[in-house]
């Protein structure tokens, strides 16, 4: 799915998240599969969306109703911000080879 940078705890205007010297790869001459009949399609991403919140999720879930641990669960904080600082894209050029 990629990256996303979230952080939790409490509402603050002063939340920071930083991202940097980071590389993201598209689209390569490899399958992202182990053999040619486990290839399949799914939707790549190389970078979501940032987010402030306030609750947060343990960094190993106990529960099956924490799942997917990409989702949040709490609400949003107004505040925070998010900085990317020497990021690289490589590779991603029109479709991928699913479409």
């Amino acid at each position: 799915m990629g990256l996303s940078m979230n952080n939790g705890g409490q509402e603050s205007d002063t939340t920071q998240i930083v991202l940097e010297d980071s590389i993201f790869f598209g689209e390569s001459e490899s399958d992202d599969c182990s053999t040619p009949e486990q290839c399949y399609c799914e939707p790549k991403f190389s970078f979501m969306t940032a987010s402030c919140v306030n609750d947060g999720k343990d960094l190993h879930p106990t529960s099956s109703s924490a799942l997917p641990i990409w989702k949040n669960k709490g609400q949003g904080n107004w505040g925070g911000r998010f900085t990317g600082n020497r990021l690289t894209f490589k590779n991603f050029i029109g479709k991928s080879k699913c479409g």
